[in-house]
């Protein structure tokens, strides 16, 4: 079990960050790309905080998606 200290109080990590990634076509629908973000998303707690990126460039669609650390007191 990974455990920090801040400001004197121990801290424990539940989970560490997990990142999602794909690469779509570029004339890949965005039903398609919410399809794949729910189907990680479902895979989790609904409470987890998540940072969602979506970026086009060189005709790609790059998805990215992170589960961010849950810290409990």
């Amino acid at each position: 079990m990974n455990v920090e200290f801040y400001q004197g109080k121990k801290l424990k990590k539940k989970k560490s960050m997990k990142t999602f990634e794909k690469e779509f076509n570029a004339k890949t629908k965005l039903e398609t790309l919410d399809q794949y973000i729910h189907s990680i998303l479902n895979k989790f707690d609904p409470e987890d905080k998540i940072e969602v990126c979506i970026q086009e460039f060189y005709g790609k669609q790059f998805v990215t998606v992170k589960i961010l650390d849950r810290v409990l007191n």
